[in-house]
């Protein structure tokens, strides 16, 4: 596990997880992915891309889980591809987000992004991130409004 601080989901961004009035004291922490993630991510980031990435609204749902899937596999087990996932501090098996992003050369390209709908908005995504975003491949609506300042959106490289 890499020795990315611990962070108490209240200390994020001024907001916090609210249950019955009471700040929830739960805490996560980032770590490098790893083979016991893979189904997950890719699972998650299927299912994500097909419907919330625009160019793929009109293409059938077979169709794209058929031709996607391999181009999705090159990604994440490819050469120089990172992933970071935020998990549980008390169990890191549970995976709450994770990103996918490779080095290549002196440029840091984001491939993907994913936070479990109730841990969206309180700095996950931002935690997994890698620190300088020059490119991005995959861009929804959502991603859209989180895409770095700086960044181009490139989904051929």
């Amino acid at each position: 596990m890499d020795s990315t601080p611990q962070r108490n989901i209240q200390d994020l961004e001024g907001t916090s997880k609210e249950n019955g009035g009471q700040i929830a004291d739960v805490l996560f922490v980032v770590r490098d992915g790893n083979d016991n993630d893979r189904n997950f991510i890719m699972a998650t980031a299927m299912r994500s891309i097909c419907h919330s990435d625009p160019r793929f609204k009109d293409v059938p749902h077979k169709v794209f889980m058929d031709h996607y899937h391999p181009v999705l596999e090159s990604r994440v087990d490819g050469p120089f591809t990172i992933v970071k996932v935020a998990c549980l501090t008390d169990d890191p098996d549970t995976v709450l987000g994770y990103a996918l992003y490779r080095q290549v050369g002196s440029q840091t390209i984001l491939d993907y992004v994913y936070v479990k709908a109730a841990w969206r908005r309180i700095g996950v995504a931002k935690s997994v991130m890698p620190p300088n975003v020059d490119a991005v491949t995959h861009l929804t609506a959502v991603g859209k409004k989180l895409m770095p300042k700086g960044a181009i959106f490139n989904p051929f490289i």
